[in-house]
């Protein structure tokens, strides 16, 4: 059994409130994004959180476990799970499930985010070494190179 842990959240609406993917599209990234994250991180724990469509099976078979509800909850405008910041609740089930197993370290990232790093959780683990640090927050905020 593998200690490192990455959750991985997201959900997929029956339409694309910010643009004009379809479902099916979704679901197809989302399962190509899977596959991507287990490809880069052959020995790590990948626990799936999230609601609406379920991502394609080929992407759900790399997960080791996976809690989903499959109705989608309310969306704002913006996309994101109305009144629920941070999908908090989606966040927190997949930690509580990496908790009971005592799975350290973990990463905790979104499910239409690619990873180009291999080993994610080893580097991040590293980072966090050399900074003398518990806990390491990343994100990026737009496209632009003048953020």
């Amino acid at each position: 059994m593998t200690s490192n842990c990455i959750v991985v959240q997201g959900h997929i609406p029956d339409f694309d409130v910010q643009g004009s993917l379809t479902a099916l599209d979704k679901q197809e990234m989302m399962g190509l994004s899977l596959q991507h994250l287990r490809k880069n991180n052959p020995k790590t724990h990948i626990i799936l959180t999230g609601h609406g469509h379920r991502p394609l099976t080929s992407g759900l078979d790399v997960c080791d476990q996976i809690y989903w509800e499959d109705k989608c909850r309310p969306l704002d405008s913006n996309g994101y799970v109305a009144n629920m910041p941070g999908q908090f609740w989606f966040i927190g089930k997949g930690l509580m499930l990496a908790a009971k197993d005592c799975r350290t370290p973990i990463v905790k990232t979104r499910l239409d985010c690619l990873i180009g790093i291999p080993n994610i959780t080893e580097h991040c683990e590293t980072i966090l070494k050399k900074e003398q640090k518990q806990l390491l927050l990343t994100q990026q905020t737009c496209w632009s190179e003048r953020c």
